[in-house]
């Protein structure tokens, strides 16, 4: 599927890094074909999952690593980590950001979390404009969100 995919996108103009589109996948064998097989230039985000939900046969925590981060960065130009691999509850109740999105881009890879819901926010998350500061702290490049127009809200706000 995935050279039909190329394909389609080739037709309707989209075959450079600097066109508007993103490939992504949690399958880190079917990006790497896509960069290195299929030589597409457009850019690749290796979604980030958890080892249990069973997306593919990725290793999702070495992912997290330095060393997977370095892998990474010889395939695709972005992470998509979920909203608890860059923020965390600690025990006292508080909310903190892990280093994830530190450490890929010191590898030169964007952070674009997903899927960020306000119907599905972990309970110490109070609401969206908060979901938002703390990934912003967390030093995300952007978001895929089922609700943009919150957001977006959330991103204005003083």
């Amino acid at each position: 599927m995935l050279p039909a995919l190329l394909t389609c996108l080739s037709s309707h103009g989209y075959r450079e890094r600097q066109d508007k589109v993103y490939l992504q996948s949690f399958d880190m064998k079917l990006l790497q074909r896509a960069r290195f097989d299929l030589a597409t230039e457009l850019k690749l985000v290796q979604l980030i999952g958890e080892n249990s939900w069973q997306e593919s046969d990725t290793d999702f925590d070495y992912l997290q690593t330095a060393e997977g981060l370095d892998t990474v960065a010889k395939y695709a130009q972005g992470i998509g980590p979920w909203l608890l691999q860059l923020v965390h509850v600690r025990a006292d109740g508080s909310m903190g950001t892990s280093d994830l999105a530190g450490l890929a881009r010191q590898r030169g890879l964007f952070v674009h979390g997903y899927t960020l819901r306000a119907d599905q926010l972990p309970s110490e998350i109070d609401g969206m404009p908060q979901a938002v500061d703390l990934l912003l702290r967390a030093g995300l490049d952007g978001v895929f969100t089922d609700y943009p127009d919150q957001v977006l809200r959330a991103n204005l706000e003083p």
